[in-house]
């Protein structure tokens, strides 16, 4: 009977429930919006079932109709919440596994399920039940990975700041150094200016006075001439030569020459004074071939503030990263990798265990832990060579080492430990090199700086 209901209850026009029924003269029924949009489409006032012309305008409501209607709908809605078939009315028994839904008996023999493959609903709760008791722990799981990972990146906030108050500070510390060199470059300069000028001028104060004395000397004689040229004959006659004498004594005296060099030597103090400043500061500035990657230092690895050199503590409280965990080792490697040509630098060793040497990197990214070492070790008093393509070797150390010099020739496939103060080689390994190589350092490591040349050309 409510299959039979329903029939009677659906729209000839848009085969649903009715919404808001109207009906015409006719008697036949439709939803307004149904009757409006057929309407509008025939350009003309009919019955869309009989074709019977009817008036035109707002056709009346069939509120009879309508609360028909809207009972059937909410009688199939709490039917269908308390467990039967809103379709048929009967009881929800099995479960659909294509549709993903319960069913009736009726609904199974269907077209609509045809094929279809069904459960009963107590299996099927069982299954689903099952299923959603992984997917939720797999959703705990997720979640506490994602909160694993919220912690991870607020470290990595944390560190982020540091490294940035850090490098500032490292920064600022370096630049008032250079402004400390420059300002007392600055004073040296202005006060050799100073003194210089100060010389040359007494010098030349002196050689006035000195001119100053002939002229007050000349003057005089004048004086005395023009007086003797004055008197009376007699008087003239016998000082005549007393006043030549004393004339020819002030022409005897030569006049002063300008003294060479006696100006500022202005070409000393500000030719090629930027030039000048840089050969000073020779000194005053370091060079590394190579410069250490803290992103990649062991959690327990501290690097200095140049990031020459390592050193071992409890923890650094550096937080994870793809960089760091792709070393097998507890090391740290270089900013700079090579993949060609040929490359050296000398190393400092110190302490009871060391080690250095070179690591291939991977080629599947950052977050690959690198597998290829070359490593010259000092640990317990012995020294050791090794790799992970070749077996461990004891090179034969009569000394104790202070300074190790690598060289990589990546074309020759050769990578080469010596002691640079004696000259002598402590090991050597071969291999065809495809990847870029990283130099690699442990605690007891100190990259040594170059020797600077500042030289002019012409």
């Amino acid at each position: 009977m409510s299959s039979m209901l329903e029939e009677d209850l659906l729209c000839p026009v848009c085969l649903d429930i009715y919404k808001d029924p109207v009906f015409l003269p006719c008697s036949h029924s439709f939803c307004k919006a149904c009757l409006l949009h057929f309407r509008k489409e025939r350009r003309e006032p009919s019955c869309p079932v009989c074709r019977r012309r009817s008036a035109g305008g707002n056709p009346p409501c069939n509120l009879a109709l309508k609360r028909l209607c809207n009972t059937f709908l909410q009688e199939r809605t709490r039917r269908a919440s308390e467990g039967f078939c809103s379709l048929h009315f009967e009881s929800l028994k099995l479960f659909c596994l294509d549709h993903e839904q319960p069913v009736c008996l009726i609904c199974r023999d269907s077209v609509k399920h045809a094929g279809h493959r069904f459960r009963p609903v107590s299996e099927a709760v069982l299954e689903i039940k099952l299923e959603l008791e992984q997917n939720l722990k797999r959703l705990q799981n997720r979640i506490t990975s994602l909160k694993c990972c919220k912690e991870l990146f607020r470290d990595g906030v944390e560190h982020l700041k540091s490294q940035a108050r850090n490098s500032e500070e490292m920064i600022r510390k370096q630049f008032r150094k250079f402004f400390q060199f420059l300002a007392d470059e600055e004073e040296a300069r202005l006060t050799a200016v100073r003194k210089e000028a100060e010389l040359k001028i007494g010098k030349m104060v002196e050689l006035m006075e000195t001119v100053k004395k002939n002229i007050s000397g000349l003057s005089e004689t004048i004086r005395a001439t023009e007086d003797e040229l004055n008197a009376e004959d007699l008087s003239l006659l016998r000082n005549f030569k007393a006043a030549t004498e004393k004339i020819q004594n002030q022409l005897r005296l030569d006049l002063p020459d300008f003294p060479s060099r006696v100006l500022l030597d202005e070409a000393k103090h500000v030719g090629n004074l930027s030039f000048n400043i840089w050969l000073k500061m020779e000194n005053a500035v370091t060079y590394t071939p190579l410069v250490l990657d803290p992103n990649t230092a062991a959690a327990d690895l501290l690097l200095s503030h140049d990031l020459t050199s390592v050193r071992r503590v409890k923890w650094t409280g550096a937080p994870y990263n793809p960089e760091r965990s792709a070393l097998l080792c507890r090391s740290v490697i270089s900013s700079r990798g090579f993949n060609s040509g040929i490359h050296s630098w000398d190393v400092e060793v110190r302490g009871e265990s060391w080690k250095v040497g070179m690591v291939a990197e991977s080629a599947g990214g950052p977050g690959v832990v690198k597998r290829d070492y070359w490593v010259l070790r000092f640990s317990r008093g012995k020294y050791s060579a090794w790799s992970q393509r070749t077996d461990c070797v004891e090179p034969k150390v009569t000394k104790k080492i202070r300074r190790i010099q690598v060289k990589l020739d990546w074309e020759a496939g050769m990578l080469a430990f010596s002691d640079p103060l004696t000259r002598t080689v402590i090991h050597t390994f071969t291999h065809t090199f495809t990847n870029k190589m990283f130099p690699l350092f442990d605690q007891g490591t100190k990259i040594l700086p170059l020797k600077l040349s500042v030289r002019g050309r012409y």
